[in-house]
């Protein structure tokens, strides 16, 4: 009896399991079910739907192609570049050193035109015969040809500091870009592993969906059945809890029996039983009790494990090692998951055990984990240390106890009563019980 109401309950649940399209047969049996429920879909939109997947995944491929190529590109213009700074590096010193010692030479050397321009002016002015003059004029002649010099020496300066500018400049723009280059790769690689998930996602196939029992569970409960005297503290779900959301069909996946201690799977009469439902691609396959090793690789494997899950790495994060954004030390935050585990690929979910969460995480598997995580997976906030106050930095608290002091040299203290002059006054503060002081 028990087992026609499993069979009920998986045929009422064969239509609620289905994707919002419809299913589309490819065998003739399937398309026979299907006409008689009015349910046929052309091969000609089949096709056109594989295409389009077909289409995004090449895409996708494409892409990630193009991204590689770019990647191997910037590595080999970081090589390039690493290799170069310390040159460019070289150059800006060696320019930069070579300011001074010419602009000590061009001092001393302004030095020697003004002596000569103050020689010629000093023989110009005492000459007074013709042999003065014409040794004044060689004097001159020699100032013009100094300032000449100068001048070229000048030129020469402003060419040397302007390569020092222009050395210094190439060095920190050389700088920046082996900076920026380091970052574009790291975007680079970040894009590829986005890539690489959405054409995982892409390619996947959602189709089946296997619930299963955590292997502690499944070796607990067989032990108390088989020994009276065994007592488990545990708060494991059986199959038989499980059986209602079962929707294959038993001559295909393999029979269902109770094992005693929990309901139990046959072997399926059929190898490669799941091209069966292949055949009706828009069908969501949902397997309890599996009992064969190929369904795990196709489907997305939902755990109820023994006890509630607990754990601390974000969900969705793209390292399985990350806890990164699990603590938040500036409102003193720490966050815990619980009960519904998704890794970003949706092929992996461990649930606690029960009912509700497992149905949850059932429906958003058959969404393919499309909804926000903080819209069906519980989150706890707990305070890192209790009675927590916000540590003031340091030089915050040397200013404040400086104002403190400040503030007590500036503000006398205050009197411990009122001064009274007239006799009036003293005696209504004296009635009213509060100190007077004399003038």
């Amino acid at each position: 009896m028990s087992v026609f109401a499993v069979g009920v309950a998986m045929i009422v649940l064969e239509a609620e399991a289905r994707s919002e399209d419809e299913p589309t047969c490819y065998s003739q049996s399937c398309k026979k079910a299907q006409e008689e429920r009015g349910e046929t879909l052309t091969e000609e939109e089949v096709e056109s739907s594989e295409r389009v997947k077909e289409d995004l995944a090449l895409e996708l491929n494409a892409s990630i192609v193009t991204t590689k190529e770019k990647i191997l590109e910037t590595e080999d213009k970081l090589v390039e570049l690493v290799t170069a700074i310390g040159e460019y590096e070289m150059d800006m010193y060696a320019s930069d050193n070579a300011i001074q010692p010419f602009y000590n030479k061009l001092n001393s050397f302004k030095h020697e035109v003004t002596a000569a321009k103050k020689a010629y002016k000093t023989a110009f002015e005492a000459a007074e015969s013709t042999e003065d003059f014409a040794n004044a004029k060689l004097l001159r002649d020699e100032y013009d040809a100094k300032v000449l010099e100068y001048e070229l020496m000048e030129l020469e300066y402003g060419v040397i500091q302007s390569t020092a500018v222009t050395d210094e400049q190439t060095y920190w723009d050389k700088k920046s870009e082996l900076a920026e280059t380091k970052e574009y790769l790291e975007l680079l690689k970040e894009e590829v592993r986005d890539l690489d998930f959405d054409l995982k996602m892409a390619h996947r196939n959602h189709q089946f969906i296997v619930i299963e029992i955590s292997r502690v569970c499944q070796i607990l409960e067989k032990m108390a059945y088989e020994d009276p005297d065994f007592i488990h503290k545990g708060t494991c779900l059986k199959y038989s809890d499980l059986i209602h959301l079962d929707n294959t069909d038993q001559s295909i996946s393999g029979e269902i029996y109770d094992a005693g201690w929990d309901l139990q799977r046959k072997k399926s009469l059929y190898t490669e039983y799941w091209k069966y439902y292949e055949q009706i691609p828009n069908w969501k396959i949902i397997t309890v009790i599996p009992n064969d090793a190929e369904i795990y690789k196709k489907a997305t494997v939902i755990t109820v494990q023994a006890h509630q899950v607990k754990y601390v790495k974000p969900p969705g994060s793209k390292s399985p090692t990350s806890v990164q954004g699990s603590i938040n030390q500036d409102l003193n935050e720490r966050y815990v998951w619980t009960d519904i585990y998704v890794d970003r690929y949706c092929t992996k979910v461990s649930v606690s055990p029960d009912i509700h969460f497992v149905e949850l995480a059932l429906q958003q598997v058959m969404k393919e984990c499309k909804d926000p995580y903080e819209s069906y997976i519980p989150k706890r906030t707990l305070n890192i240390w209790p009675d927590w106050i916000a540590p003031l930095p340091s030089w915050m608290d040397n200013i404040l106890a400086d104002v403190e002091e400040i503030i007590e040299e500036i503000i006398p203290e205050e009197p411990e009563g009122v001064v009274c002059y007239s006799q009036a006054c003293k005696t209504a503060f004296t009635e009213r019980g509060i100190p007077v002081i004399d003038p």
